[in-house]
């Protein structure tokens, strides 16, 4: 992209310059129109490449200077061609040989019960998403494909940077939109919804076979609107229509740090190109009289903190406490003893930030306060309350 300029890509298919310093040119340059509107589009990180999925289903991948370098026409049939331009027949049962002793045998317990199929999720917004990888390389694209005498199914496509197609995402039942590839290059985070209860984030492989995932706290069936890592790709965040969640992933497991409540507005969030720590929340304001509310920008900074045991011998034993919102699970480690306290007498909510915390467990011997920077651990003795059963926080 033209240095010192502001590329405006308009859903109707415009693609506008704004000249921040004009030296003898317009200050407004209109580069031209794409057919068929423009259903989304994505720079590369190091802006040399634009790509653009149109509402006649085409990929356009253009240059910084927006010259044309490929044009890829989308269609379901491509899913079909490119599997059996992969498969050589082996695994399939025509290939193999099956005797009467493994007609009877029982079921592999390895192999799951169920195969998906690709069923379209109820709450599916119907939109095309693309989005880089973090070098620029990879291009994925998330879209519905209807192909005839078949039910709509949502599929993810990998594509080279030159527009060549490296893969299909094998089917998911209830795969919706949202999309974001990390920037570290290792999987691609999409949404699963399973049920109007149940909601998962699938991470996707380059070759597009799934990798894990973990389920979403509290999403009441609510649609997420959109997903995305930040600069490290150490925090996924989560967009809700009524909230923001905050994930860290520790060990392969993901805990939630972090709700930040909205206003009930439409809102979008970005992440801080750079600074990991830093993301800002755009909140659109209300046109209907008597009550105008104007658009807001809120910017969010957080800090790694740790939180451990201050105690002086000999009742220091390593002590340290981490959040993982709604499940309470593994929220007090003991380090020196690597014993991990049990999640179903711990109760603690990550939507608020404790000024105090206290934290009791009825069945070990140790009461733990966390008062700011004091994090104390002492017998069961010297604690004041005999009762060891209940958390105590005081929020901000």
């Amino acid at each position: 992209m033209h240095t010192g300029s502001l590329c405006c890509i308009l859903s109707g298919g415009d693609i506008v310059l704004l000249k921040q310093v004009p030296e003898n040119e317009e200050l407004v340059e209109i580069i031209g129109n794409v057919e068929g509107g423009i259903l989304d589009a994505q720079w590369t990180t190091d802006e040399e490449v634009l790509a653009i999925a149109t509402g006649l289903s085409k990929l356009l991948l253009m240059t910084s200077t927006f010259e044309m370098i490929t044009e890829i026409t989308l269609s379901p049939s491509d899913i079909t061609q490119h599997i059996n331009q992969v498969s050589v027949g082996w695994g399939r049962s025509e290939t193999q040989f099956r005797g009467l002793r493994a007609k009877n045998a029982p079921r592999d317990p390895t192999l799951p019960e169920k195969v998906d199929q690709g069923i379209l999720s109820p709450l599916d917004d119907q939109k095309v998403r693309l989005h880089w990888r973090g070098d620029g390389e990879c291009l994925a694209l998330s879209r519905i494909e209807n192909e005839d005498g078949k039910p709509a199914k949502r599929t993810v496509r990998v594509y080279t940077r030159e527009g060549q197609i490296e893969s299909f995402s094998e089917p998911i039942d209830g795969l919706e939109g949202p999309l974001h590839w990390r920037p570290s290059g290792q999987w691609i985070a999409t949404v699963q919804r399973r049920s109007e209860a149940e909601t998962e984030i699938v991470f996707l492989e380059r070759n597009g076979l799934r990798h894990g995932g973990f389920q979403l706290r509290r999403p009441f069936g609510a649609q997420i609107q959109d997903i995305a890592w930040n600069a490290d790709s150490t925090i996924l965040a989560v967009a809700l229509q009524d909230r923001i969640q905050l994930w860290m992933s520790s060990n392969y497991h993901w805990q939630m740090k972090q709700e930040v409540l909205q206003r009930g507005q439409p809102y979008s969030l970005v992440w801080h190109s750079e600074k990991p720590f830093i993301f800002f929340v755009h909140t659109a304001g209300t046109t209907n009289l008597p009550k105008l509310t104007p658009d807001t920008i809120d910017h969010y900074e957080y800090t790694l903190d740790l939180c451990k045991d201050a105690c002086t011998p000999p009742y220091d034993c390593g002590q340290v406490a981490v959040i993982d919102g709604g499940s309470y699970s593994k929220i007090i480690t003991n380090l020196r003893q690597f014993k991990t306290y049990a999640s179903s007498n711990i109760e603690y909510s990550a939507t608020y930030v404790c000024k105090h915390l206290a934290i009791t467990i009825t069945d070990c011997t140790r009461c733990i306060r966390y008062d700011r920077s004091t994090f104390c651990c002492s017998p069961r003795a010297q604690c004041r309350n005999s009762e060891m059963d209940h958390l105590e926080t005081t929020l901000d």
